[in-house]
């Protein structure tokens, strides 16, 4: 299961190893933004998720991803998280502030990740959706 961590990498990680490095990470479960996140994937499964602070695992392959925020284990890559039933989508985006927004796409992603196959984002990224 991922793990969160603000401290130094101590959990050792085995395989190929592949670390993200992006602007910021949406975890579905808080309406803030995770800045800088380090999201470290073995053998294609994520095994954690840092800080920027904290050093990347020896042999790692690193992308940096500047100015893009990560979603992982948002398994529908259609899924509209601030938009609304209503007949003016558009108009409400433009008529929210950035909280606002953040806290409907936490909202949104909560409903998503509560579908039968995901209790949160570790369980449904655990089970491989």
């Amino acid at each position: 299961m991922p793990t969160t961590s603000a401290g130094p990498a101590s959990a050792a990680v085995t395989g190929t190893i592949t670390v993200l490095r992006a602007a910021a990470m949406f975890d579905g479960v808080s309406p803030a933004l995770i800045v800088a996140p380090s999201v470290v994937i073995a053998d294609g499964a994520i095994a954690a998720v840092h800080g920027p602070a904290d050093a990347v695992p020896p042999g790692a392959s690193v992308i940096d991803l500047p100015g893009l925020t990560l979603l992982p284990g948002l398994v529908d890559t259609h899924l509209h998280l601030c938009f609304d039933a209503t007949g003016d989508p558009i108009g409400h985006l433009a008529q929210a502030d950035d909280d606002m927004l953040r806290q409907r796409m936490a909202d949104a992603a909560r409903r998503a990740l509560l579908q039968p196959r995901c209790r949160d984002a570790a369980s449904c990224l655990a089970a491989g959706h």
